[in-house]
């Protein structure tokens, strides 16, 4: 007697085999889809980086005037714009990220985020004594934080924690044990820090 497959056993064979092809494609997309998760999220990445990097990039050599206690200017007295410590840095920057003129940015480290926050210099704000409004655009570049600081290098290669009124060479951002050394273009900006140390000092 001849042993053959009947065509109950033949149906179940092929529904079998269709549920493995299902299973299969299924898990298959969830991987593509995972796969394009990640790189989306490494690409949203590069793309903050870079912004950060070019509005640092092109922090200006921006003069000050100082005042004395009676908000009078004082003759031959400036200094360079730049506040900097540990947890923030302030500064005024060619390319800032939301608009297309020298603005006053911040950028801060605080409740595990690092927070920029911009506002064009010759807009609503005071531009010979820098300082944000209440509602100046502010921006997460990123969150969920285990460490952030900053460091300086200064023109003589000293690295500082702390720097004011001078603009750094190199500025070193530390986030979640990933360091990232931003060195200040000067090309356009040479012209303007010979002038201004040949005339004020």
């Amino acid at each position: 007697m001849k042993k053959a497959f009947t065509l109950i056993e033949m149906l179940i064979a092929i529904i079998l085999l269709s549920l493995l092809i299902g299973l299969s494609i299924f898990s298959l997309r969830l991987q593509f889809m995972t796969i394009k998760k990640i790189q989306l999220n490494n690409m949203s990445k590069i793309i903050k980086f870079n912004q950060l990097k070019t509005t640092i990039e092109s922090m200006k050599y921006y003069a000050v005037q100082e005042f004395d206690i009676l908000n009078r200017p004082i003759k031959y007295k400036w200094y360079f714009f730049f506040q900097g410590d540990e947890e923030k840095m302030i500064f005024v920057t060619q390319n800032p990220i939301f608009i297309e003129e020298d603005a006053l940015v911040k950028l801060e480290c605080l409740e595990n985020k690092l927070i920029y926050t911009e506002e064009a210099l010759y807009g609503k704000i005071d531009f010979l004594k820098p300082s944000f409004l209440k509602n100046s655009r502010k921006y997460i570049l990123y969150d969920n934080l285990k460490t952030c600081n900053i460091n300086y290098f200064n023109t003589k290669g000293d690295i500082k924690k702390k720097l004011f009124n001078e603009i750094p060479l190199i500025v070193h951002i530390n986030l979640n044990q990933d360091d990232f050394f931003i060195r200040i273009r000067n090309d356009y900006n040479l012209t303007i820090k010979k002038i201004f140390n040949r005339i004020y000092r």
